[in-house]
């Protein structure tokens, strides 16, 4: 069983294998990062929502890597403070 965080021997031979193809200082969250900077310099240039979308998840995927994740806040709501008012209206029949 390996530590927390440090990359098992099939994840450890395919990076120096694709070190030993792009280059030792080959890095595959530096390369999504090359490429999610293309795909938003194309999305500043375009008003296609396919474009902008793909520019935002390219992002999103390399912040996973390098930021933790925020979790939505929970609110809690205060009764006291926010009184509710139901109103309930009918229409009256003509017969």
């Amino acid at each position: 069983m390996t530590r927390k965080g440090v990359p098992n021997k099939s994840k450890t031979f395919l990076l120096n294998r694709l070190k030993d193809i792009y280059g030792d200082d080959f890095s595959p969250v530096l390369k999504m990062a090359e490429q999610a900077q293309n795909l938003h310099e194309l999305a500043l240039n375009s008003s296609q929502p396919t474009v902008i979308k793909a520019s935002i998840e390219a992002w999103d995927k390399v912040a996973s890597y390098v930021e933790p994740k925020v979790r939505p806040a929970q609110i809690e709501p205060e009764f006291d403070s926010f009184p509710t008012e139901i109103i309930i209206r009918g229409v009256a029949s003509s017969n």
